[in-house]
């Protein structure tokens, strides 16, 4: 390869970041169904470069990805993917696999970005964004593990007994039990399987809004 031309993303295209903001998801009613919409389209187009292409993406974050209200994506920040012999050398920390954190020290020892570390990763951006701003290891209080990466490492998220949940947060039971259950178990490491893109349109299409209190 010698070089990459980008085309330009359409006008009305934003980042995925954009879904953290308020105002935003109140101008376009974003709520929870569109979310898990999203996410299903994100984890087959993820599966679509990991089986078809073999590339991972290398550096995750809220702007590798730019979406549209009508559910259209533009996968942008291609110098992030790791391709066969040239892997990504960079990490977002906020959304890396705990076997990255590596990468974040200068002249530490580089491990490769594989398959299942994006899996995890997209598994995180989905808990920041359908519950709104609940970062599964930054958010909450544990009484003896503080650290975003030791709380990574040892697989403590929010929705742990043993985690003090912030008061100013959207409930996480806006998820439904089984949804609950399925992102908890990729967040601990317990599988390295995505979470099903049919899985979440099933969730999407269960999903209702409350008239009384919107949530």
């Amino acid at each position: 390869v010698n070089g990459l031309l980008m085309r330009r993303v359409p006008r009305g295209f934003q980042k995925l970041m954009k879904l953290l903001e308020p105002a935003f998801r109140t101008d376009h009613d974003i709520g929870l169904r569109w979310i898990l919409e999203e996410y299903a389209n994100i984890f087959d187009g993820l599966a679509f470069l990991h089986d078809r292409h073999h590339l991972v993406i290398g550096d995750i974050n809220l702007g590798c990805i730019m979406i549209d209200v009508t559910h259209q994506r533009a996968w942008v920040d291609d110098d992030s993917w790791s391709y066969p012999k040239f892997p990504c050398l960079a990490t977002t920390e906020m959304f890396a696999h705990p076997d990255l954190f590596p990468n974040l020290t200068p002249g530490g020892k580089f491990v490769e970005a594989r398959p299942h570390h994006a899996r995890f990763s997209f598994t995180v951006a989905f808990v920041l964004t359908a519950v709104h701003g609940a970062h599964p290891f930054r958010m909450g209080a544990h009484p003896s593990v503080r650290s975003l990466q030791d709380r990574a490492k040892k697989g403590i998220t929010i929705f742990d007994k043993d985690v003090n949940y912030p008061p100013f947060l959207p409930r996480p039971d806006v998820l439904s039990d089984q949804l609950l259950q399925e992102i908890i178990h990729v967040l601990k490491r317990k599988t390295t399987d995505p979470l099903k893109p049919d899985f979440l349109r099933g969730q999407a299409q269960e999903t209702t809004k409350c008239q009384q209190c919107d949530t």
